[in-house]
């Protein structure tokens, strides 16, 4: 257990995995970690953290550190949009999720991918 020191209220949780990059909009946030995985938090709304569901994650004591999320292998490179994300996978497909009323997942529809169980992970895009 490592401590997250002052002005963590001396919190303790379990040593995570290196991240390797953080990205975020106005009111999501996600981690790559080094080991491949990606964890999501904030506004779950439209499926923008992969939960499956639309409840907010991270705004709750015990939310902390968030679930992996479930893209079916591991992650080389992650971006985020407003509401939605896409990861470089491992084997150099791509796969998106979150909010997608215009199109921004690039699947040919406009539903919302990763707001209802059994929708991750996302179609591979490329």
């Amino acid at each position: 257990m490592a401590s997250r020191g002052p002005g963590w209220n001396n919190a303790t949780t379990a040593t995570p995995s290196p991240v390797k990059h953080v990205s975020l909009d106005q009111a999501h946030t996600c981690a790559a970690l080094e080991s491949g995985a990606v964890k999501c938090w904030g506004d779950a709304e439209y499926g923008a953290i992969g939960s499956g569901d639309n409840d907010d994650l991270g705004n709750q004591p015990g939310e902390m550190p968030p679930p992996d999320v479930n893209l079916g292998g591991s992650v080389v490179a992650l971006a985020v949009g407003q509401l939605f994300n896409c990861a470089l996978m491992q084997n150099n497909a791509v796969r998106c999720w979150g909010y997608n009323t215009h199109g921004s997942l690039g699947y040919g529809h406009t539903n919302h991918i990763g707001d209802e169980p059994g929708e991750m992970p996302p179609p591979f895009l490329f």
